[in-house]
């Protein structure tokens, strides 16, 4: 599995042995800044120039959670611990999110 995001606001899932795209994530209002894919391939995390983080479902292309912040999210990280995520905003915030009352895919 691979993701790519773009400046037309999307993200892409990947199927790289078979070379084709396996879902399209629309839920972002800008330009994806920043993605990061956690080593399973269980969760994805999307940063945005609209001052979003959203947690998805790459295997289903489901959205899971969303955080807004006061400016453009611009990087996003995922912890070791499986529900943890950070996100830094354009103003020099870092944001540190914990997933609650999810459960793992």
């Amino acid at each position: 599995m691979a993701v790519s995001g773009s400046w037309d606001t999307t993200i892409k899932v990947w199927d790289l042995q078979r070379g084709k795209e396996v879902h399209t994530l629309l839920g972002h209002e800008n330009a994806i800044a920043d993605l990061a894919l956690s080593a399973d391939g269980q969760w994805l995390v999307s940063a945005s120039a609209d001052r979003a983080v959203n947690v998805w479902n790459p295997r289903t292309g489901k959205l899971i959670a969303s955080f807004v912040g006061e400016s453009e999210i611009t990087c996003c990280a995922q912890s070791i611990h499986k529900l943890t995520f950070f996100a830094g905003e354009r103003s020099g915030r870092i944001h540190f999110l914990k997933l609650e009352g999810v459960a793992l895919f």
